[in-house]
């Protein structure tokens, strides 16, 4: 069984349909079930005081989340000691160009006691402690292009020259391109026009 560390980006993604990174959270959550999720509670706070905000349906959605990891027997959420709390604040200390959270650093202390590398986030900050991220960029633009890929979809992008490029999926598995005028702009007003309209 994989120990991985569930950090608070992971934990919005997968309760907020909104997100962008929602659709890869709830892959890794039905896929990977046997991993063994840990968490702390700084990072409980973290997503409760985000969902406080968004609604009710949101608040009691965040809420049933946090009683699941409770109640689930391969997740854990580490309780705040003194002891701990005062070795993240030494390592806040000891980072003061890293721009490291206080629950970042609790939750570096949580990984090194543990012997857990990898962390379900996207927060570049774990790299700089030699931690691996599991939420990569390209997770993000493999999963876009997934998305493009499994759809008839048509995508209108902008150049730098003005025109507008439409790409428009064929058969399945290729991409047709035509180039269309871009939109026109209305032309300003003269200054004899504007004297017409005061």
């Amino acid at each position: 069984m994989k120990v991985i560390f569930a950090d608070t980006f992971y934990w919005i993604a997968l309760i907020n349909p909104r997100d962008n990174w929602h659709t890869i959270a709830l892959n890794y959550a039905r896929k990977y079930t046997d991993d063994y999720l840990i968490t702390t509670d700084g990072i409980v706070d973290e997503t409760l005081n985000y969902f406080a905000t968004k609604g009710a349906i949101m608040r009691r959605k965040a809420l049933a989340t946090y009683f699941q990891i409770r109640q689930e027997p391969n997740m854990e959420i580490i309780s705040y000691t003194p002891q701990l709390r005062q070795a993240g604040i030494q390592l806040f200390d000891e980072r003061p160009d890293k721009g490291y959270s206080l629950t970042d650093c609790i939750s570096m202390i949580v990984m090194k006691q543990r012997g857990i590398i990898e962390v379900l986030t996207h927060d570049k900050h774990f790299t700089q402690e030699n931690l691996r991220i599991l939420f990569q960029d390209s997770n993000f633009n493999n999963l876009t292009w997934n998305l493009i890929a499994q759809s008839s979809i048509s995508l209108l992008i902008s150049t730098k020259s003005g025109i507008v490029r439409k790409f428009i999926k064929h058969n399945g598995d290729r991409y047709n391109s035509e180039y269309l005028p871009s939109p026109k702009l209305p032309t300003p007003l003269t200054s004899n026009e504007k004297r017409h309209l005061k």
